[in-house]
């Protein structure tokens, strides 16, 4: 771990979430764009028309799609209240400046939208775990689920609802690597 490098923040965690998100509304507005001004071939006052529309859609887009990670967001909001510590004070004085990341005291990772950041002293219980793997032709199952579902159980008595696509470290997923650091350092075993 690099010690120079600043420690996370939430803003950290919220733009990693996003980064696909972006990409995808970029590449939403250049190729309605491209299609509208290729194929269309519009007169040039009817172009800045095509662009705003483009811009229009993919802004629509990326502004509905910025609400996606809040939940992981919130969640550890409530970490923080429950608990009485301050996200950044605490990334400080463990030197965490690196996602994903997961030691005894913290699990955290931001991918595919999903803001996964618990503090070992939160949760007490993972519940309804289900992994989904994807159709193989051979017949043989991967050894990670490429989708999840899984329920936290918070020591507020809350319950949070994860799922999705979540690929993580090793190409599994993130749910996974999330049971494991409970299998890990939560449950004594």
């Amino acid at each position: 771990m690099n010690n120079n490098k600043r420690p996370i923040t939430k803003l950290t965690l919220y733009l990693h979430a996003m980064k696909k998100i972006i990409i995808v509304s970029v590449s939403i507005f250049v190729a309605i764009n491209g299609m509208l001004l290729i194929v269309a071939m519009p007169p040039d006052g009817v172009r800045a028309s095509y662009f705003l529309t483009g811009l229009i859609f993919a802004g629509v887009t990326a502004a509905l799609c910025a609400l996606l990670p809040l939940q992981g967001l919130y969640l550890l909001k409530k970490q923080e209240r429950f608990l009485g510590f301050r996200f950044y004070e605490e990334m400080e004085r463990y030197h965490i400046n690196q996602l994903p990341y997961s030691t005894g005291k913290w699990f955290l990772a931001a991918k595919g939208y999903k803001i996964i950041a618990i503090r070992k002293d939160y949760i007490i219980g993972l519940e309804n775990y289900t992994g989904y793997y994807p159709g193989n032709p051979n017949g043989l199952m991967p050894t990670s689920p490429r989708s999840a579902k899984i329920t936290i159980v918070g020591a507020d008595g809350k319950m949070w609802n994860i799922q999705g696509f979540l690929p993580g470290r090793r190409n599994t997923c993130v749910i996974s690597d999330l049971r494991d650091w409970y299998d890990s350092y939560c449950t004594g075993n």
